[in-house]
């Protein structure tokens, strides 16, 4: 027989089943559910190892996924060799939110008034481009972007850097860095698009980024309609 002991927060159950001389891992999985690791979202499914040893002083840790939809790992730590074990909340770990993807490289439709169609390729994403910003508490981050005409009548729309837009974690909008003219800067993010069919443009956005932030999407709305967005990281 095996008394099976996990202490949450303020909160302590017991649980007797017969496990041998491992942890009942089934019964730990029971008793981790519907527990709040952290204080606020409950555990909704758990899965612990099987035939881990009732060892006095190992641990193992369980999977665990919570109501508010994320996850993490659970560490129980094996009291002595009759099977007790306990967790509180320094044991629980939270996994990072997972990155969608970085879409750079990939081109997209766009729709622009008249009902032009666009295709824009997000080229490259550079977190940093190595250029002195006038604010000394932000940096220069660039977007190459590349704009095709492909539809059957000419495009016109203001310069790109109207019309764009780079988002960072707290999804606020970067502003398009002023007079930039070194590797990003250039006549293509002031110039006016004028676009035949079949004609493309491409060249570099330059933005102000504030200092430790990195980008996470880039946004390009053509005049009039809807616009897209990709993925930088």
């Amino acid at each position: 027989m095996r008394r099976l002991l996990v202490p949450v927060a303020a909160l302590a159950l017991t649980l007797t089943g017969c496990i041998g001389t491992t942890i009942d891992h089934k019964r730990a999985e029971k008793l981790l559910v519907g527990k709040s690791p952290a204080g606020g979202a409950t555990i909704v499914s758990a899965h612990c190892p099987s035939g881990v040893d009732a060892k006095a002083g190992s641990t193992f840790d369980c999977d665990v996924k919570l109501s508010d939809g994320t996850s993490g790992t659970w560490t129980l730590h094996i009291a002595n060799n009759k099977g007790e074990v306990f967790a509180g909340p320094s044991d629980f770990a939270q996994n990072p939110a997972k990155s969608p993807g970085s879409e750079v490289g990939k081109t997209k439709l766009a729709t622009a008034s008249g009902g032009v169609r666009l295709k824009a390729t997000l080229v490259a994403f550079r977190p940093n481009v190595n250029e002195p910003s006038p604010d000394a508490s932000q940096h220069v981050s660039g977007v190459q972007l590349r704009i095709q005409n492909a539809g059957r009548s000419t495009y016109n729309d203001a310069s790109p850097a109207d019309l764009s837009v780079l988002l960072l974690p707290s999804t606020a909008g970067a502003d398009v860095a002023p007079n930039e003219r070194g590797p990003c800067g250039g006549s293509f993010y002031r110039t006016r698009l004028r676009l035949a069919p079949g004609a493309s443009a491409q060249g570099c956005i330059p933005f102000e980024v504030p200092s430790g932030v990195t980008a996470t999407s880039f946004r390009y709305t053509p005049k009039g309609e809807r616009g897209t967005s990709w993925f930088v990281r």
